[in-house]
């Protein structure tokens, strides 16, 4: 298990910033996780009917609106013809999303162990991202010659 601590959080624009534990400081490492937010997390789907009257559709992300309100996308695709289509596309539009939200950046001393498509556990009590798990999408590695610092970087995906 990796634990990892907030130092940054995108979802608030950078606006919040968490502690460093003590430990890592003396360690000389940082460990941030910068996570992506949803650009809309509220859709609506509005088709037409045989007849030519309006149907709608409508599905949200109720976690991500009570973080961060709605942020509203209307689709309007004359094809769709029943509400239970228009439905069924909103929930699928926002499952997409869903799923490229859970995906970020981690950066850390490096873990030889550590390969892709391993899944990883955040932790971390003064975030949303506690007990959270993803899966290792990619790594790569920096090396600074001033101090010899070695980082792994990896890019997390939904596990």
């Amino acid at each position: 298990m990796l634990n990892a601590y907030l130092l940054n959080d995108a979802s608030l624009n950078g606006a919040v910033t968490g502690e460093q534990p003590a430990g890592l400081a003396q360690r000389g490492t940082d460990v941030i996780w910068q996570a992506r937010t949803l650009d809309t997390n509220f859709v609506v789907v509005y088709g037409e009917a045989v007849d030519g009257s309006l149907v709608s559709g409508q599905a949200y992300d109720s976690d991500e609106v009570q973080k961060v309100g709605y942020r509203l996308d209307i689709v309007t695709e004359p094809a769709i013809s029943t509400a239970a289509l228009c439905q069924s596309v909103a929930e699928a539009i926002v499952q997409k999303m869903r799923l490229n939200k859970a995906s970020g950046a981690l950066t850390a001393l490096p873990n030889c162990g550590l390969e892709l498509f391993d899944v990883i556990e955040i932790t971390d009590r003064w975030s949303n991202l506690s007990q959270s798990r993803f899966r290792v999408t990619g790594i790569g590695f920096s090396y600074r010659s001033e101090g010899g610092a070695i980082k792994q970087a990896l890019e997390l995906g939904a596990a």
